[in-house]
């Protein structure tokens, strides 16, 4: 493999993960962003609200976009406002919503995010 295909692997993985079992595409995530340890990352085919998860070795839990509210998961304090911080200080909502959307299938149960009004 030349060096150009291995870095377009390596950068494909760290952007966007598909996972395969036998053949068929069973989980696709995008990563938005990462906070230290944390990884942000959407998952395409998802149920509502819309939400994004939060995880790292010891942590996977789930936000919604909207407002960032803790939906399920055990996760600190401290990770919650590092959070949190994130999401209002570097545009987080935005890049939520963005991943959100060009993530979501056909078939998606949810749709695309739109604010409520």
């Amino acid at each position: 493999m030349n060096t150009l295909k291995f870095l377009e692997m390596i950068l494909s993985y760290i952007i966007k993960s598909t996972q395969i079992y036998d053949g068929v595409v069973i989980e696709t995530r995008k990563r938005v962003d990462n906070i230290g340890d944390l990884k942000i990352e959407i998952y395409a085919n998802e149920h509502a609200p819309c939400h994004f998860h939060v995880k790292n070795a010891d942590i996977n839990a789930c936000f919604r976009i909207n407002n960032c509210e803790l939906i399920e998961g055990k996760i600190s304090k401290e990770n919650i406002a590092k959070v949190k911080y994130w999401y209002n200080k570097f545009n987080g909502k935005q890049k939520l919503i963005e991943a959100w959307n060009e993530t979501r299938p056909a078939n998606c149960p949810v749709g695309p995010y739109k604010e409520n009004v």
